[in-house]
């Protein structure tokens, strides 16, 4: 057996493509966010509502979307390159900021107190200097004779926002089957800048997603066509064999907890940064067990028996 560890670090590109455009109202007992977003297993609408409970200091089962339909839904970007927590998170961060200060102003009517010394908790503003100066969102509105509150905001990419550069550097030790060629991953290591971690549970899912889906195009997921007709031979998952849990020990993840001063509570691009380094982990890794310098995937064990074959002499470990 031959044992080699790898590394290798990337820098990813995101912040805000595209215009994203939301919807906060504030009723008297919930909250309820607009969105054209889309949550496509990311987790964004998750994300969405822990910012608004987070400003509007309220239980998150009292937030709820109202979001992809083209119909009633404002103008959102695509869920894709790393964006949807930065452009919609920016928008909803400006809105929901934006309608609790109108809150909070137009409730002096009722609260002499300047709104700089008041402040929203579980749909009631009180005064922080004496607390026991109260008044619900209920009472407020029934006075201003309004059903709900609503204030719309649209996060543009410009030349300050645009570009934010999230990190990464992987780590992996492999252990080779001279004999058999077979690779085993003995163990990962995933250490990620993506500034304010918002969800760490979703977080570690995002980079166990994008190192086991990575790590399946780098060791066995190989298209395979019929020289003659074209056709692919593997066209099912019974012969396209994807990545599986069982292959490979725990993926150890790290965040390095920075705050971005421009993203969304600090939070920069975590959707692909995961899945860049991955290739070039394993390859560095097996270069560090055979000395094969290989640069392209997959590297099955078909392929790497056949380098090793074309070895005279080697030291196993």
């Amino acid at each position: 057996h031959l044992r080699g560890t790898g590394m290798a670090m990337c820098l990813y590109r995101g912040g805000p493509g595209q215009p994203s455009k939301i919807v906060i109202r504030l009723f008297p007992d919930r909250v309820e966010i607009i969105t054209g977003i889309l949550d496509v297993g990311q987790g964004i609408y998750t994300v969405l509502i822990q910012f608004a409970a987070e400003i509007f200091r309220c239980d998150p089962e009292s937030i709820t979307i109202q979001a992809g339909d083209s119909s009633s839904t404002p103008e959102s970007p695509l869920t894709a390159g790393s964006t949807a927590t930065f452009s919609t998170g920016l928008a909803l961060q400006e809105a929901a900021t934006k309608l609790k200060e109108q809150l909070l102003e137009l409730s002096r009517e009722l609260i002499d107190i300047q709104s700089k010394d008041l402040d929203l908790r579980n749909f009631s503003i009180f005064s922080k200097i004496d607390p026991r100066q109260t008044i619900s969102i209920d009472q407020m509105f029934s006075h201003l004779n309004i059903p709900f509150l609503e204030t719309t905001v649209t996060s543009k990419p410009s030349s300050t926002t645009h570009i934010v550069n999230s990190f990464a550097a992987h780590f992996a030790q492999l252990d080779i089957d001279v004999r058999t060629g077979s690779i085993k991953l003995m163990r990962y290591v995933a250490v990620h800048d993506s500034g304010t971690i918002i969800n760490h549970n979703m977080a570690v899912n995002q980079v166990e997603g994008g190192v086991n889906q990575m790590l399946g195009l780098a060791l066995q997921e190989e298209v395979i066509l019929d020289p003659k007709t074209g056709m692919t031979l593997n066209a099912s998952f019974l012969e396209h064999k994807s990545f599986l849990l069982n292959d490979y020990q725990q993926v150890e993840t790290e965040f390095v907890q920075t705050r971005d001063p421009v993203g969304p509570f600090g939070a920069k691009a975590l959707g692909e940064p995961p899945s860049v380094p991955v290739l070039a982990v394993i390859a560095n890794a097996i270069y560090d067990a055979t000395g094969i310098r290989f640069t392209k995937v997959p590297i099955t064990r078909e392929n790497l028996l056949t380098k090793l074959t074309q070895i005279d002499k080697y030291e196993p470990v």
